[in-house]
């Protein structure tokens, strides 16, 4: 394999950001080699909340810093600090793993990559967990995993918290998320095309009978980017069927199903994806 830079140059026209090399970045590379897939550093705590602290007490210390979040005030209420296990199954890897994701630096790349009018079309497509999020899933303050969906869905319904808490919360530390944020604005305002690309199962936006819970994900994703649609979220989870192939896979499928609508969409245009 053509060993390829990790950086973003003024010739790419499409990127891909993620932190999962063998899972996702890797199979992008040989399958789509004209997508410059970018890795996000990993194993990187998010020490600018944790402050040495293990990945398991990312809520209490997000809690400390920014007392009036709720969604962390929620979170930490359900978790019990004395053991190893949490008691809502706040994270199944890493006790909710975290990591730097797409530092501000790298966010002040991507906005001055967007200003480059040479390339008539351009596109991003960042991953969610550790990427765009500094946290590895979006948990509910729940008392167990069993009925998710309904139980979510009633928890929802009480207004405890709301999406910007969340998004907040994910971002890291305040300045991160106002970064985000603009870093979204100037995307937007060059008419770069935006995506999520996730394995998180949040991002399966199938409707179903609990309608909070559908939009809750994009409506945490517009909190940082107004613009974002259902549509150019692209999850590699089903719901309601055997997973026979890896969740990449089912990415690079859905990508692929994108990519056709996109050209579809913007035929009259010069189409420099690829």
């Amino acid at each position: 394999m053509v060993k390829i830079k990790n950086t973003l140059l003024n010739t790419d026209s499409i990127v891909f950001y993620d932190d999962d090399v063998l899972s996702n970045i890797e199979p992008f590379r040989e399958t789509y080699p004209n997508i410059k897939s970018i890795i996000v550093p990993k194993n990187k705590p998010y020490n600018q909340i944790l402050k040495g602290h293990s990945h398991f007490y990312y809520p209490f210390m997000y809690l400390k810093k920014y007392k009036n979040n709720r969604y962390a005030q929620e979170l930490v209420k359900k978790m019990k600090i004395n053991e190893t296990k949490i008691a809502n199954n706040l994270c199944d890897q890493c006790e909710n793993a975290t990591n730097q994701g797409i530092t501000e630096h790298e966010m002040k790349n991507i906005a001055r990559w967007s200003n480059n009018k040479k390339i008539l079309e351009k596109t991003v497509l960042f991953d969610w967990d550790n990427t765009i999020s500094v946290c590895n899933g979006i948990f509910m303050p729940l008392e167990s995993d069993k009925e998710w969906s309904k139980n979510t869905e009633q928890l929802l319904k009480q207004n405890l918290f709301n999406e910007e808490e969340v998004a907040q919360y994910c971002a890291g530390t305040l300045e991160r998320f106002r970064a985000l944020k603009k870093m979204f604005r100037i995307l937007r305002q060059n008419e770069v095309h935006c995506h999520i690309l996730t394995n998180n199962g949040w991002g399966n936006l199938t409707k179903t009978n609990y309608p909070l819970v559908d939009v809750f994900f994009l409506k945490v994703i517009q909190v940082i980017d107004p613009w974002m649609r259902a549509t150019d979220i692209i999850c590699g989870r089903e719901v309601g069927k055997v997973q026979k192939f890896k969740e990449t896979e089912f990415l690079i499928k859905r990508y692929n199903s994108l990519k056709k609508r996109t050209k579809k969409k913007n035929k009259t245009k010069k189409n420099t994806f690829f």
